[in-house]
């Protein structure tokens, strides 16, 4: 699908409210069917993920109902069957949800999963699925493209994420995150045993899935380096109603959208709170490169900015993430200085920077890092196509188009719906002129 970008000029004094996290809500289904319990969801966004894999639990046996942003689930007549690939190739959450039916009836599906095409490698990692299986003492058989297994009673399990990193000396790569994640819900989903999850990634999906497990009656206890998860007397509650953290990424989003384009914006969350903590990183280099931002009453007001200074930073899974990569890269376009930027998490996501240079901008791709210098508006090309790669991308090329006063066209649009809801509503409502 492609949309044009007509000249526009977007109003100021506006309000706009972001949703949850798309990301949380594929963790707490996935510890729903693990747990063979209902649950409540509020605050859920409308995305490719929440869709399928609402259809994925109705194709199980299950239901899962969705209306007004509430998603209502109960997995207690869920059976297993074969996956449907045709959906699971559409959405990166397939992975948990695989992973989640392995754990609940001893046996899963090879299939590929779907999700934004970042890893150098084309797919998603994969593989460590089985492996943290077998971490928990289960043995496995591989048949064709089915493992069926048995688990094994382990009353000690010790994880260290540091195994699934690129690095031997910090938390790097493509694995880190999904393999925290794939841990936890393994350790939630064993009986009678105590684990120890070291070195683990920690964002709002991890937050979201220790808070839902919690709520179910799961004993966690957390460090900053140290996530103790003990089933030694589990009892799941059942019918458990959580809300979905905002997504800090539909923030970080509105606020690039705001500065480039030079207009007020306020962002309503529900949860300031949380989104500070999870945003920490992001908000200290904001307000290094000049950016002032006014928080309070569970709102982000983006005021008028003054000139941006350039910085060197690193992206790493202790720091800025790298879904929020593209949007400094484009906020620093504007500094008064050259900036670096150095991925060290999904080192090729870079496909949005010759988009953006054919826009006018100055940015060179040297390995896993980019620089950037200041954006000059005499550059502009006219009658641009810009090629959209991959969900935060997309959303920074059509922020970039708005900015550039031009006609833009931009291919492959469908990306946004994979980690948007109604964002290019929300464009027209600020004053984007969009022609689909």
């Amino acid at each position: 699908m492609n949309i044009v970008i007509k000249p526009s000029k977007l109003k100021s004094d506006k309000t706009i409210k972001v949703l949850g996290h798309k990301h949380s809500f594929v963790q707490l289904v996935a510890a729903t069917i693990i747990f063979n319990t209902k649950c409540t969801i509020h605050n859920v966004p409308k995305t490719d993920d929440t869709d399928i894999l609402c259809k994925l639990i109705v194709k199980f046996g299950g239901k899962a109902v969705f209306k007004n942003n509430t998603v209502y689930i109960d997995t207690k007549s869920m059976k297993y069957k074969r996956i449907d690939e045709n959906l699971c190739n559409k959405i990166h959450g397939a992975l948990y949800f695989i992973f989640a039916l392995a754990i609940r009836f001893h046996k899963f599906s090879v299939v590929p999963t779907g999700g934004c095409n970042i890893s150098a490698q084309g797919m998603r990692p994969y593989n460590h699925l089985v492996d943290i299986l077998n971490t928990f003492g289960v043995t496995n058989k591989l048949n064709k493209t089915e493992y069926s297994w048995k688990p094994c009673k382990k009353t000690n399990v010790v994880q260290n994420i540091m195994r699934f990193s690129d690095s031997m000396f910090r938390l790097t790569g493509e694995k880190v995150s999904s393999a925290t994640k794939l841990c936890i819900l393994a350790a939630i989903g064993t009986e009678n045993t105590k684990t120890i999850i070291k070195n683990y990634y920690f964002r709002t999906d991890v937050h979201d899935l220790l808070n839902f497990a919690k709520l179910c009656g799961i004993d966690i206890k957390r460090t900053d380096n140290r996530l103790v998860i003990n089933t030694e007397n589990k009892n799941i509650s059942d019918n458990i109603v959580y809300t979905l953290s905002d997504c800090q990424s539909e923030v970080m989003t509105f606020i690039t959208l705001a500065i480039v384009n030079d207009i007020k914006l306020t962002i309503l969350v529900k949860n300031l709170d949380v989104l500070q903590n999870i945003l920490y990183p992001e908000l200290k280099i904001l307000q290094k490169i000049g950016v002032n931002l006014i928080l309070g009453n569970n709102k982000i007001i983006v005021p008028k900015q003054r000139q941006l200074s350039g910085t060197n930073i690193t992206i790493t899974h202790k720091g800025i993430q790298s879904d929020h990569q593209p949007f400094i890269a484009l906020l620093l376009s504007f500094a008064n200085g050259e900036s670096v930027i150095k991925e060290t998490v999904w080192r090729s996501r870079f496909a949005y920077v010759p988009e953006l240079n054919k826009l006018g901008y100055s940015i060179k791709k040297y390995s896993n890092k980019i620089i950037i210098k200041p954006y000059e508006h005499n550059r502009l090309r006219t009658n641009v196509i810009l090629n959209a790669t991959d969900t935060r991308a997309t959303a920074v090329l059509c922020i970039a188009a708005i900015k550039s006063g031009k006609t833009v066209k931009i291919t492959n649009i469908e990306h946004l719906t994979r980690g948007y809801d109604g964002f290019i509503e929300k464009l027209i409502k600020l004053g984007a002129r969009v022609l689909k």
